[in-house]
């Protein structure tokens, strides 16, 4: 049985079989990267449907005022969610090291029926370099590819993004705190003197309503 595949090259054709399928797989995870470092120039306008999901979930969160600890770790939850035409990116990629694996299991297969089968030593070397230069294909195209330098790309755009609504939303969150203050100082002082006015009978009538309302506001006015 072993013979006969090996006479028929069939496993050369499955190994060559893997390695297309591995390469097409990680050309769709690489589809996908580009896509999103694109949109990170466009985040009012991103084309991705990724992108679009994750700026909806970010801004559910903000609604319900959920803070975002570690932006890192939300956006790489968020980046396994990522499809590409349809597949989830992570099982692409994790699919291609698959494809690797079954090319070495296939040249072991066939290094083992040509010692079998006594075949020559050329036989042996087409099995060891077909399964060595599949699994070496698929390993290289990922940093080839640029798929590290893409993902620090997403994770640095991402993150800016995350930080540059989390910053405004933080400064109007102290300017109203900051108005809020100055308006309770301002009634304390007001009150202050109105109840000094009144204790003194000389001033009883120093502070009309109409008056405190224009000394509060003079008040706002030198606090701020």
């Amino acid at each position: 049985m072993l013979n006969s595949i090996l006479e028929s090259h069939a496993l050369f054709y499955a190994i060559a079989a893997l390695t297309v399928i591995g390469v097409v797989w990680l050309l769709m995870v690489n589809a996908f990267y580009d896509r999103t470092v694109r949109d990170l120039g466009r985040m009012d306008t991103p084309k991705s449907k990724w992108i679009k999901e994750f700026i909806k979930t970010y801004q559910m969160k903000t609604i319900k005022n959920e803070k975002i600890q570690n932006a890192e770790a939300f956006i790489r939850t968020q980046m396994m969610k990522g499809k590409s035409f349809g597949v989830f990116v992570y099982r692409l990629r994790r699919w291609s090291g698959y494809c690797g694996l079954g090319s070495l299991i296939l040249m072991g297969a066939g290094l083992y029926g040509a010692y079998l089968n006594s075949y020559g030593e050329a036989v042996r070397y087409q099995y060891l370099m077909a399964g060595a230069l599949s699994a070496l294909i698929l390993l290289l195209l990922r940093p080839f590819l640029g798929f590290g330098q893409k993902e620090d790309m997403i994770l640095d755009g991402l993150t800016d993004y995350i930080e540059n609504r989390t910053i405004p939303e933080k400064k109007a969150e102290v300017v109203s705190e900051l108005k809020e203050d100055r308006d309770s100082l301002a009634a304390q002082v007001t009150e202050g003197i109105r109840q000094t006015a009144a204790s003194s009978s000389k001033f009883s009538q120093f502070l009309t309503p109409e008056e405190e309302d224009i000394m509060r506001e003079v008040i706002k006015e030198y606090l701020t």
